[in-house]
């Protein structure tokens, strides 16, 4: 079994960005002591099977590049930072979930990662429910976009801390 494989979700590596995610505001007094949200928190409810199937990494990618992945359960609270080139490299360019019921090893049964959508991305990224990117954006137009983005809501938090300090 891969190391990848045999993390914990409970407590993100150093390589790992643990993001407090949407469920909480930031303020100078509870900066510290936000709660991490489990990815499955972020995860779209209404993925076709086909858009699912498309998101899929294929079992020769997974033979090849299964070392170098950054692969999440949806139980865990933490991934690696999103690039613009996410879905179109594979190291260092974002994590991929596994959809299996439990994790498996690369050289016994069929592992299930798939990417993670636009949308899922941009809801890790705090992006609000109503945000919908162009129709004529392809994935991987998406993807750069999202890449080359900030969380807002810690913008927002950075941004309040620097109007309102007494630094200024």
């Amino acid at each position: 079994m891969s190391s990848s494989a045999t993390k914990s979700c409970a407590e993100p590596s150093a390589a790992h960005q643990s993001w407090c995610r949407c469920g909480s505001r930031f303020t100078p007094e509870n900066a510290t002591a936000a709660v991490l949200k489990p990815v499955i928190d972020f995860l779209q409810d209404d993925l076709t099977e086909e858009v699912t199937g498309e998101l899929l990494l294929p079992q020769a990618t997974l033979d090849q590049y299964r070392k170098v992945l950054d692969v999440i359960q949806a139980t865990c609270c933490h991934s690696c930072c999103f690039t613009k080139n996410y879905g179109r490299y594979l190291r260092g360019t974002g994590s991929v979930l596994n959809c299996a019921d439990k994790v498996t090893s690369a050289d016994g049964a069929t592992e299930k990662l798939r990417y993670l959508s636009p949308r899922e991305v941009a809801n890790l990224m705090c992006f609000p429910a109503d945000f919908n990117f162009p129709a004529s954006l392809t994935t991987k137009q998406r993807y750069r976009c999202l890449g080359n983005s900030l969380n807002v809501l810690v913008v927002a938090w950075l941004l309040r801390y620097l109007f309102t300090s007494e630094l200024r």
